[in-house]
């Protein structure tokens, strides 16, 4: 997984990649990268650029963790943040 946030760690970050060794696909490892990943960054908007013709079940499983598609040319998928007020406390 390559990723990163931006430098005041606060609004956006950005995922580059996710890959999973062809033995390890359908085994779970890229689900529990993708929580870990999440749970790092829900308080930032993540975007995640490819382009069309890498894409192919790319969508799909971005969109399993609530990316939405949002271009025609690149494969561009958004995620906006997890509010982190808790008007419980």
């Amino acid at each position: 997984m390559h990723a990163f946030s931006d430098r005041d760690n606060f609004a956006t970050s950005y995922l580059y990649s996710i890959m999973v060794h062809k033995d390890y696909q359908r085994k779970g490892v890229g689900r529990a990268l993708m929580n870990a990943f999440n749970k790092r960054f829900a308080h930032t908007t993540t975007w995640v650029v490819t382009p069309i013709s890498k894409n192919k079940d790319a969508v799909a499983f971005l969109e399993k963790f609530g990316f939405i598609e949002n271009s025609k040319n690149f494969t561009i998928c958004s995620r906006k943040r997890v509010s982190r007020i808790n008007i419980n406390e």
